[in-house]
């Protein structure tokens, strides 16, 4: 009762991001811990797995919003952009060549006749993600990503490039299409 409480009292950009640094932080600290525990072979398990359910567990505890991470470069297929997430996608990406990345994005945008707050946090690679998402990997990191993603394209990244985007979408009610952060 809590948590359903405290979300009517946060603005919709609020608990967008609310959404976001629960997923990531819970991502990040699983995600370490697995690589300590079973290496990065072990933990390919908690990108592929583990972060599909924490995603439907967010989603859950915010009353069903919609949440993902999404890469033009993806790795697995659920992670595949829809089209307004890849122009957001392409956009973010240009403005990560310009240096000029911004935090968080926040804007509006008309969904199926509806108007919705559309929230991304950009996703940048960390020294981390290079076991799996670098540009030289461990033969059995290779061999476990060839076996369960035969069509990544998540690969050759260096330390602060561009990954991708966490983004949540919440109906709102009267507001304006358009916006920019």
């Amino acid at each position: 009762m809590t948590v359903l409480w405290l979300l009517i009292a946060l603005s919709p950009h609020e608990q967008a991001r609310q959404a976001a640094d629960e997923l990531l932080s819970a991502l990040k600290a699983t995600l370490k811990a697995e690589m300590a525990a079973r290496g990065p072979a072990g933990a390919i398990a908690v990108c592929r797995d583990t972060a599909q359910i924490l995603l439907q567990q967010i989603s859950r505890q915010h009353g069903g919003i919609y949440i993902r991470r999404v890469s033009r470069k993806w790795r697995n297929p659920a992670d595949i952009p829809t089209p307004d997430e890849d122009s957001l996608l392409v956009l973010l990406e240009a403005r990560f060549r310009e240096g000029a990345l911004p935090r968080e994005w926040v804007d509006t945008l008309v969904l199926n006749g509806k108007p919705f707050l559309r929230y991304a946090r950009p996703l940048v690679v960390g020294g981390l993600c290079l076991a799996c998402h670098g540009e030289k990997l461990a033969p059995e990191v290779d061999s476990v990503l060839r076996l369960r993603y035969p069509h990544d394209r998540a690969r050759g990244y260096r330390e602060g490039d561009f990954r991708g985007i966490v983004v949540v979408k919440l109906p709102l009610e009267g507001a304006r299409t358009g916006g920019s952060p």
